[in-house]
């Protein structure tokens, strides 16, 4: 009997190919034939074709019809009983072969076996998986007779397929399989202890898959295969820190306690999770004593002291550890963990108290010196020997001639830690001695210097800046005082050209011409009066060093206001101020309003300065806008001072002085006030007013006479002078300097 159904069978494996790509194995092996009748059978357009097509013809006892179509030849030209057909899967890529060497490739097209066959091969996962978590698990062998199918009848786990010997049908298909398993995520953490113990950790793992999130401590978590997924770590920020991961971290803060790995996609083969963590120290300052503000940083933080509590924080060994204030720090209290790395400056290193170190003596050598060790009983320590850390040790430096040792003169005390040797090696030193020269300020007092202590009575020192100390007080002088610093302060040298600063009481760098300022203590008396050309609309404001002014705003009030309701008592209120106490080291400043002045004219100010020696000071200024005004200096830059100032207030009308009216051809022209102190030079552009007191002098220039003619016609000869001299009004000088350009002849 001849069997031909190959399209039958090709159309049930591919089909069931569909299946096995949408249901796993395990669905298909419980319900084979529901699910034959449900997806191949039942509706299906391709399966109905085919039953039409052969409804006419003949079949044979196990329902195949027979196709006399085919030649009886092509029906002979195999050796096997049985035919085999393969369905695909398309996450795996299977070759088929006839022998375990992989040699012969089966024809999966026309492919007939004999019962107890073998066949091998050879499998590969196809760019169709979505998951690394994919596996081929085997092959399924189906079976069909007739109408009926089996599609259980064999599994086979390995890669090769025996044709059962007892094999009673005609017909197989064999169909590989494979299957996506959960994604078995493994978390571990651990740190090593002090004594070289591996210990082992549970932070909370957390883990986001598929848009959910989860947490855990245990050390594996499972999730769908094909879910993109991202895991981190919470931790004790004040215990641990993070010393390396695998993989490597995206990011991680050891002052939050967290730490978080990338994303991977379901294809990454990163399934285990690995934490080294570093141990973390509590280290504590019992009490910090200092005149001012301290902070505290630890590493790359920075913590504002409190006295009211001892210090506490975490930090990794090795840490650094400094401490500044903007004061003087005086003492610092017991610390627990931490170790001082030079007695010249707060400055500590993390450690652990409770190890042990090998010390050994003569591995400290030092130029220019030499250091002796004791212990805690006071015997030389002059061999190797086992200390435990926190345990002290105690040494003195002896420098040679012209040197000084860096840590001073006294016995000196350090607690053994894992830093020891450094401090030893890199702190202890014996320098040589540096001259320094201690400068004074220009003005305002003197700067008392103190070497360790002992007042310096020369203006120089010899000074070692790892063992010295020089510090300052600070004496003002009359009507000074120190500018924002306290005694006993420290003086601040640059290694380069050793130039002496001070850290003012705010923490800043001043320089010592910056030490003393002039005190507003000192008072003097001011007194400003308008006259009656002032007139009554324009309004004076005075100032003294602020803002406000300190007097009322007002104008000038004519007598003849007398009874009026504005001036009742009929007083010539011709005043701003009288004898007002003023401090003199801001300055005053006189301020106009309510006024719209005419061309060339201005507000006067004559100010007349006595200070405590009787001496007598003139100066003029002028407002010449409607909101101008005038800064008045009241310093009188020495150690005197002004005790009485008066402001007299006058409207004036002027012009402005240009030079080039006022020349002389082979001499020189100098005109200069002659009304106040000094006696300055009338410049270019100056506004002058009428009345003001001018000093012209001509001088004729080398190898050039001035020859003034007679005063009687035709009488005497002319009078030969070197110089011609004016004084007159400024209203006066332009008259004044035309008569004498007839008056003389310079040749």
């Amino acid at each position: 009997m001849v069997i031909v159904m190959k399209k039958y069978i090709t159309f049930i494996i591919s089909v069931s190919c569909l299946l096995l790509s949408g249901c796993s194995a395990n669905e298909i092996k419980d319900k084979p034939d529901e699910l034959m009748e449900t997806y191949l059978l039942r509706d299906n357009t391709e399966y109905n074709d085919y039953v039409d097509e052969i409804g006419n013809k003949d079949t044979d006892s196990d329902g195949y019809y027979i196709d006399e179509n085919i030649q009886q030849s092509e029906l002979e030209n195999h050796s096997g009983e049985i035919h085999v057909s393969f369905a695909s899967n398309s996450s795996l890529n299977v070759t088929y072969y006839k022998d375990s060497e992989y040699k012969e490739i089966i024809d999966i097209d026309n492919c007939w076996l004999c019962p107890d066959d073998t066949i091998y091969a050879k499998v590969d996962l196809t760019s169709n998986v979505q998951s690394n978590t994919y596996e081929f698990q085997g092959f399924r062998m189906a079976v069909f007779s007739g109408e009926q199918s089996n599609f259980d009848y064999s599994y086979f786990s390995g890669k090769e397929i025996r044709i059962p010997n007892d094999i009673q049908y005609r017909e197989i298909s064999i169909i590989p399989e494979g299957a996506y398993k959960k994604r078995n995520l493994t978390f571990k953490a651990e740190y090593v202890d002090t004594d070289g113990n591996t210990l082992s950790l549970s932070p909370l793992w957390e883990i986001t898959a598929n848009g959910q999130e989860y947490q855990t401590t245990s050390d594996s978590f499972s999730i769908q295969s094909c879910d993109e997924f991202c895991v981190s770590a919470s931790y004790d920020p004040n215990e641990y820190y993070v010393e390396k991961t695998e993989p490597e971290y995206a990011s991680c803060s050891d002052d939050e306690g967290k730490i978080k790995f990338s994303k991977y996609s379901p294809q990454d083969s990163v399934d285990d999770y690995k934490i080294v963590f570093g141990k973390k120290f509590e280290i504590e300052i019992e009490k910090i004593s200092a005149t001012g503000k301290v902070k505290i940083f630890v590493g790359d933080k920075s913590y504002d002291y409190n006295s009211d509590k001892p210090f506490r924080a975490y930090a990794k060994l090795g840490t650094e550890i400094r401490i500044e204030s903007t004061g003087k720090i005086k003492s610092i209290d017991s610390t627990k963990n931490l170790f001082r790395l030079t007695n010249n400056g707060y400055m500590y290193s993390v450690y652990n108290e409770s190890e042990t170190i090998e010390f050994d003596p003569t591995l400290y050598t030092y130029q220019n010196g030499k250091v002796t060790f004791y212990d805690i009983e006071h015997k030389e320590i002059q061999e190797k020997t086992e200390l435990c850390v926190g345990d002290s040790i105690y040494y003195i430096g002896e420098p040679d001639e012209g040197y000084t040792f860096s840590m001073g003169s006294d016995e000196n005390k350090i607690t053994v830690d894992s830093n020891i040797d450094y401090m030893l090696k890199k702190e202890l030193k014996f320098n040589q001695k540096q001259k320094i020269e201690l400068p004074q300020p220009d003005e305002g007092g003197k700067i008392i210097y103190y070497l360790n202590g002992k007042e310096v009575k020369e203006n120089i020192v010899y000074f070692a800046a790892d063992t010295d100390e020089l510090t300052a007080s600070f004496q003002a002088d009359d009507r000074y005082k120190a500018n924002n610093i306290s005694d006993n302060a420290v003086c601040i040298l640059t290694s380069t050209d050793h130039c002496i600063k001070f850290r003012d009481n705010e923490g800043n760098e001043i320089g010592t011409d910056s030490i003393f300022k002039l005190s507003s203590s000192q008072k003097a008396k001011l007194s400003v009066e308008l006259d009656e050309s002032v007139g009554t609309e324009i309004k004076f404001n005075i100032y003294n060093g602020s803002d406000e002014p300190i007097n009322s705003q007002k104008s000038y009030i004519k007598k003849e206001m007398f009874h009026s309701i504005w001036n009742p008592t009929g007083i010539d209120d011709n005043e701003l101020l009288g004898n007002k106490k003023i401090e003199t080291v801001s300055g005053i400043k006189i301020a106009v309003s309510d006024w719209s002045p005419l061309k060339n004219q201005a507000v006067r100010l004559d100010i007349r300065k006595i200070n405590n020696s009787d001496k007598e000071t003139h100066e003029i200024y002028y407002i010449l806008s409607g909101s101008g005004s005038q800064w008045i200096d009241t310093n009188s830059g020495d150690s005197n001072y002004y005790k009485d100032i008066k402001i007299y207030v006058s409207r004036v009308k002027g012009s402005y002085f240009k030079e080039k009216d006022y020349s002389c051809e082979n001499a020189q022209v100098n005109i200069r006030y002659n009304d106040i102190s000094g006696k300055p030079q009338v410049k270019d552009g100056d506004f002058v007013d009428k009345s003001r007191k001018i000093k012209m002098n001509v001088t004729a220039d080398e190898n050039y006479s001035i020859y003034e003619k007679s005063s009687i016609p035709l009488i005497g000869s002319d009078d030969v002078k070197n110089k011609y001299v004016i004084d007159c009004e400024y209203g006066e000088l332009a008259d004044e300097f035309f008569e004498m350009q007839s008056n003389i002849e310079i040749k």
